[in-house]
């Protein structure tokens, strides 16, 4: 793997903007590189150009084997084949050399110093070799030495060329020493400080190192920024444990005093003299053990008179105390690995940025740089964050495991505990291989005469079976989403706020959606193929399913990942009730796949009317068209929860934005309200077919534009790829945003496929309808939470902003007459924007908030309960 890649891999992807930029620092490295050839090119004149042989570069070239093929073949050839065999004959050897077929090798510095453009001639072969001898060089060395320096004339070094006779085995090792030998020269310019550096380098290369401070400097801020911040958290977090202590003292006298409130028993007579007198005198004890124990009580209650806390708050403090502890240790590890990574990866990305730099310009400044630039950085040093990440520890283990350490130290770094999930993919493949052919074969049932003529409400089944299969199968493609999230890199765990202690893989989650789909398959492929009958009736086993998927969702016991049962169900019961609690990303955003359901909510009404009433003739008793008023509801039921939401929003951050969000889903609720009025009055095209059609249209407008500006943040102006955003995480597959783009519109106005008269099933076109309403939202998911990556991204948010449960106001702010109501009550600060609109105010460092400007992203703010399951 290159390293920019694994630079990019192993980056926290909230902060990758604070990193070094190592793919900036090539480009400059290369524009270096290129000017300086263009320059070496510019300044040699054509009256100094020397023979190829006559230069060291051409040397080292005519080392490879088919550079010699291709010299000997222009210069030794001709030369031969112009002579005479006498003249080849003439040829003799120094009696010193004396090479050959029976001669030793010469040393090698003695064939250097050959000229590259001696003529060799055979001797002929009645002659006897000792009478071989070379010709005189064609250049003396003192030639090849003015000819490299107009080549080299920086340097200085007297390079001298091989002979194209030079053996194969030193033609890479002679270039090597070549090159090392120019680097190496002691005769280069040497910099003592890092100013006189920048003070003689070109202006290209000057910006270079320009560039280079800027990504030093950039993580160094970042750092000290961060650094700060936690300084400051853990200051408010002693001053957070010191109040938890006198409000624990509090809490305990209360307790004692509640307790001490009894009266004495009164004692059965015993006919037992002894065993009355024994009982009389523990009765004694007690009592003055009462009397002692009032008398600590009131004592305690007068040293602590200065409190003002109510103590029945006392155990929700120090939970939300727990869960701050835990999301700023959680930061601080973050912290110390963006320390960890700048002297890691951030300081190996310099070194070889550093190191081309070198091999273009010839300069030795890596030491240089390091000494003067690097080293010197407060974020090389982890001594701080280190004594943070103890003491915070100490804190922990001191106040709620006990003084336990190593247990605080456990729990505290569970988050970070990886396991491998091969059986959780086994189970899952298995359950999804054994449901297919369940599938096919209840679907040839199904479509078989005989058996439709043995199960006259056969319509009516499917119409059940396809209202349940719709949101399992959604659940299975939710499963498809996370992994994309996760191969993405897109922290979807920070953004629905899920417990790292108890989150789930997306391997693991699929184990649900995949036994669920495997036993609805199987009820449907037992309802059409009778098998049961007649002790079982096929009507039975979709309620039989229904029951087991109750079992399965409140199941208490710890099987099939109950913690993410229970999340699931407490944001479920927020839906429920909205309004009556703050609304973050998770609850808007179930709010929103449950719009997209609508068909199974619609079909509620239909379940209950068929095994209540019967299922014989049950699509005209059960049909919604004369009972549309359950229709209009059941359909409107998901847009009013929204609606509800946005004005829960619109109440906590007098944004505006998200009424404008509201009149969204109101026009979704007058769009269904006409729809099902226009079927009830007989589906003709009258007045109220204009009507629908033309809400439906203002509608689809409405929430189109809204997907596309708001939710996916696209169509923006200034975007490199034209009509996205400037930032996408998906950039090796833009053009799925394209395809996303024209789907969501086209999709929006499926409602179409209801308005053309014909005798094509209703039925039919409402489950085509729902199924492609299913692959918009999975399609939704991709760019929604990206763009909410992307605007956490902007922000460098990592960790949740948890309220701490004391605040403490200024003296002169503080009103005596209120004290205690105000501090009876905990602060909280649960301000949360369903695109990042929301009305901020000026942060408090108790509530660890930090102002941002507005954007399409979440705050996200939460209180967590220890012992409560949070999963994904």
């Amino acid at each position: 793997m290159k390293f920019a890649r694994y630079l990019e891999d192993t980056q926290i992807p909230e902060w990758k903007k604070k990193y070094i930029d190592y793919k900036g620092l090539k480009k400059h490295i290369t524009a270096v590189r290129k000017d300086r050839e263009a320059h070496k090119t510019s300044e040699r004149k054509p009256s100094e150009s020397i023979r190829i042989t006559d230069s060291p570069e051409a040397a080292f070239k005519l080392t490879t084997p088919r550079s010699r093929r291709r010299a000997s073949t222009v210069q030794e050839t001709p030369s031969i084949l112009n002579k005479t065999p006498n003249e080849n004959s003439q040829l003799t050897t120094s009696p010193q050399q004396q090479y050959g077929s029976s001669g030793s090798t010469p040393p090698l510095q003695a064939r250097a110093k050959r000229s590259p453009s001696v003529r060799m001639q055979l001797p002929p072969q009645h002659e006897p070799l000792e009478t071989f001898k070379l010709p005189p060089p064609a250049r003396s060395l003192s030639e090849h030495e003015d000819a490299a320096q107009r080549v080299f004339p920086s340097t200085g070094a007297s390079v001298v060329s091989a002979t194209s006779s030079r053996p194969k085995i030193f033609s890479k090792l002679s270039f090597r020493r070549s090159m090392t030998k120019l680097r190496g020269d002691p005769t280069r310019p040497q910099y003592e400080t890092y100013d006189d550096l920048l003070s003689n380098v070109p202006p290209l290369e000057r910006k270079f190192f320009d560039y280079l401070d800027g990504q030093v400097d950039k993580a160094e801020m970042f750092f000290d920024e961060r650094y700060r911040e936690a300084a400051v958290r853990l200051s408010a977090l002693k001053e957070q444990f010191t109040e938890l202590a006198q409000h624990r003292r509090a809490y305990h006298n209360s307790r004692l005093i509640q307790s001490s409130k009894w009266k004495a028993l009164p004692l059965p007579k015993f006919s037992s003299q002894v065993i009355q007198s024994a009982v009389t005198g523990l009765t004694r004890h007690l009592v003055a053990a009462k009397d002692e124990i009032e008398q600590t009580v009131t004592q305690s209650a007068e040293a602590s008179s200065s409190f003002h806390r109510d103590p029945e708050t006392y155990q929700s403090a120090k939970k939300d105390l727990k869960h701050a502890v835990l999301e700023y240790h959680r930061f601080l590890e973050l912290l110390s690995n963006f320390q960890a990574c700048f002297s890691a990866l951030n300081v190996t990305a310099i070194r070889k940025s550093l190191k081309k730099f070198e091999k273009a310009t010839g300069h030795n400044i890596h030491q240089l740089y390091n000494r003067e630039r690097v080293d010197i950085l407060s974020i090389s040093s982890d001594k701080g964050i280190k004594s943070m990440i103890d003491e915070i520890e100490k804190m922990y283990a001191s106040r709620f495991e006990g003084g336990d350490l190593k247990k605080a130290r456990n729990r505290l770094r569970m988050w970070s505990k990886q396991k491998t999930h091969h059986f959780s993919t086994f189970r899952s493949g298995i359950q999804i291989g054994l449901a297919i052919p369940a599938l096919i074969i209840g679907s040839y049932q199904a479509s078989r005469p005989d058996v439709q003529q043995i199960i006259p409400y056969w319509r009516a089944l499917l119409e059940v079976y396809s209202a349940l299969a719709i949101p399992v199968v959604f659940s299975v493609l939710i499963g498809l989403n996370m992994i994309a999230w996760g191969r993405k890199r897109l922290n979807y765990v920070f953004i629905f706020e899920l417990d790292l202690r108890t989150v789930i893989d997306p391997r693991e989650y699929f184990e649900i959606p995949s036994f669920l789909f495997m036993t609805l398959s199987y009820a449907y492929m037992l309802s059409f193929s009778r098998i049961f009958e007649p002790h079982i009736a096929s009507t039975v086993w979709p309620v039989a399913w229904l029951v087991l998927f109750g079992v399965v969702m409140f199941d208490p016991l710890p099987f099939m990942h109950n913690h993410s049962r229970f999340w699931l169900l407490r944001n479920w019961s927020k839906l429920v009730l909205p309004g009556l609690y703050p609304v973050e990303f998770a609850d808007f955003w179930m709010g929103d796949q449950m719009c997209s359901m609508i068909y199974t909510l619609s079909r509620l009404y239909f379940m209950g009317c068929v095994y209540s009433v019967g299922w014989e003739n049950a699509t005209a008793k059960c049909n919604m068209s004369t009972n549309w008023i359950a229709g209009v509801v059941l359909t409107s039921i998901p847009s009013l929860i929204r609606l509800i939401q946005c004005i829960k929003r619109y109440a906590d951050s007098k944004n505006h934005i998200h009424l404008i969000n509201g009149g969204k889903y109101s026009s979704s609720i007058v769009a269904y309200a006409l729809f099902f009025n226009w079927r009830n009055q007989g589906s003709h095209q009258d007045r109220h077919y204009i009507a629908w059609i033309f809400f439906n249209i203002v509608a689809s407008i409405y929430t189109s534009g809204w997907d596309l500006l708001m939710d996916w943040s696209l169509l923006q102006s200034h975007a490199t790829h034209r009509f996205l955003r400037s930032e996408i995480l998906y950039g090796d597959y833009f053009p799925v945003y394209y395809f996303a783009i024209i789907s969501n519109v086209l999709i929006r106005f499926v409602w179409i496929i209801y308005a053309p008269p014909g005798r094509f099933d209703f039925r039919i076109r409402a489950v085509i309808a729902a199924t492609l309403e299913m692959l918009r939202r999975f399609q939704w998911n991709f760019f929604r939470v990206e763009n909410e990556h992307v605007g956490n991204a902007d922000q460098y948010r990592v960790t949740r902003e948890m309220p701490l449960p004391y605040s403490f106001d200024s003296p002169e702010a503080r009103d005596d007459s209120d004290d205690d109501e105000n501090d009876h009550k905990p602060r909280r600060s649960r301000e949360s924007s369903d695109h990042g609109e929301a009305n901020q105010k000026p942060p408090s460092r108790e509530s660890f908030v930090e102002p941002f400007p507005e954007r399409r992203s979440v705050r996200l703010t939460s209180i967590r309960s220890e012992d409560e399951g949070q999963a994904a």
